[in-house]
């Protein structure tokens, strides 16, 4: 029990000073009894690890700094009793999909979601999440987690770790590299190769206030976003599967991998729960043929026809969802 929430009389110090010595006490043994119970360090999770780490529930783990660690989103319970038993305090999503917030609150762990995509993030975005780290890290140990673990979160750890001054550029894009990310998604390795360290005192004056879950604009402006992903593949499909002339700031694996994830947020809206049964098949089929195409896209001289294939699957999957249902007030719902 903390002393300040003790509410007792006293005759004579003596008796003072042995309650105070029970309590000081019993606080240090239980502080004990969670670092030789929760360790970082003691899983084999460090700085100069060559390889990630895996754990129940956890996949690709790698240590950017101490006590700050990156990898896959965590699988149900399993992967949450893992992240504490790490020790871990705090957790930062940087994938669109909603969080398992209550898997995480249910162990005393906080959420933060901070979704960035595949092309990489901004400085505002950047700041946020210098800020949300360098606090979050004072409670304890934070995890830092895309889908895969290998790409977004990588990326936002290095990002994080040179701007707080935690390590160099070069040394996060090691960590990167070691977390497997592609060297296809061009714009999240250039956001850690661009970042400097902040100023004395750049973050002491801002003001963030950060929720446990991003909420989507809606429904409909995601429908809107795959369309326009739709477009942009087929640009870089008519420019021979490669960046178009044209358009340069259009990479062909990270517009893949923002599909994949717009139809991984739109599979996750609870307002989507109760729509027939063949709207999510519809849905699932397009995020299934989107992952396919993002893992042929970062595969070694892909093969174009096959590409084609997948991207005409995809648009097929769209138009079939489109002739059934029609898109009223942000749900979709039958004709």
């Amino acid at each position: 029990m903390p002393l300040s929430g003790l509410r007792f009389i006293i005759s004579g110090l003596p008796m003072l000073w042995a309650m105070i010595a029970v309590a000081c006490s019993m606080t240090s043994c239980a502080g004990l009894d969670h670092e030789s119970s929760h360790s970082i360090s003691d899983a084999g999770l460090n700085v100069e690890a060559e390889r990630p780490i895996e754990f129940p529930g956890l996949r690709n783990v790698v240590s950017f700094h101490e006590g700050f660690i990156s990898g896959a989103a965590p699988e149900d319970g399993v992967g949450f009793q893992s992240l504490d038993e790490l020790g871990v305090r705090t957790i930062i999503s940087v994938d669109g999909a909603v969080p398992l917030v209550d898997q995480a609150e249910s162990r005393g762990m906080r959420y933060i979601h901070l979704p960035v995509g595949y092309g990489g993030f901004d400085r505002s975005r950047s700041l946020e999440l210098a800020y949300a780290i360098r606090e979050s890290i004072l409670d304890g140990p934070v995890y830092v987690h895309c889908h895969y673990g290998k790409h977004r979160s990588a990326a936002v750890a290095g990002a994080v770790t040179v701007m707080l001054g935690w390590q160099s550029a070069d040394e996060a894009i090691v960590k990167m590299e070691v977390a497997g990310t592609s060297p296809s998604y061009k714009g999240l390795y250039a956001c850690v190769a661009d970042s400097v360290p902040l100023e004395k005192g750049e973050l002491d004056d801002r003001v963030f206030e950060f929720d446990s879950v991003w909420e989507p604009s809606s429904f409909t402006s995601g429908m809107t976003e795959m369309a326009k992903c739709l477009d942009r593949l087929r640009r870089i499909e008519q420019a021979g599967w490669r960046t178009p002339v044209d358009h340069p700031d259009l990479v062909p694996v990270a517009e893949a991998g923002r599909l994949t994830d717009l139809h991984r947020v739109l599979a996750s809206d609870d307002h989507l729960m109760e729509r027939a049964d063949e709207f999510h098949r519809l849905l699932h089929v397009g995020h299934d043929a989107s992952g396919d195409l993002e893992r042929q896209l970062l595969g070694h001289d892909p093969d174009h026809g096959m590409l084609s294939r997948q991207l005409n699957l995809i648009a097929a999957s769209c138009t079939s969802c489109h002739d059934v249902y029609r898109v009223d007030r942000g749900l979709a719902s039958a004709e």
